[in-house]
């Protein structure tokens, strides 16, 4: 089959500096609070290693994936879904 994907690099927008803080720390220093992610963190650092994904920070009022993650209130979801749909 075609594996052209392979070769790109996906982009993943983390509005959590939390999230972006353990994305970008080498892979044994995981701190108590978050021993529980161990087995997902591994493998999404190991994408990370391998250059085939890399996180970013964006800004929580243009996160997309909120309407997807988040219960948002009457305001909030027009524009998220507009963001997400053009809608």
């Amino acid at each position: 089959g075609d594996r052209t994907w392979l070769n790109t690099i996906s982009t993943v927008w983390e509005d959590s500096n939390g999230a972006l803080a353990l994305a970008n720390r080498p892979m044994p220093h995981l701190t108590p609070r978050s021993k529980h992610i161990r087995v997902k963190y591994h493998w999404f650092c190991s994408w990370i290693d391998e250059v085939t994904a890399c996180v970013e920070p964006i800004d929580s009022a243009s996160q997309k994936a909120d309407i997807l993650t988040k219960s948002l209130g009457r305001i909030k979801f027009p524009a998220k879904r507009h963001m997400l749909m053009g809608w």
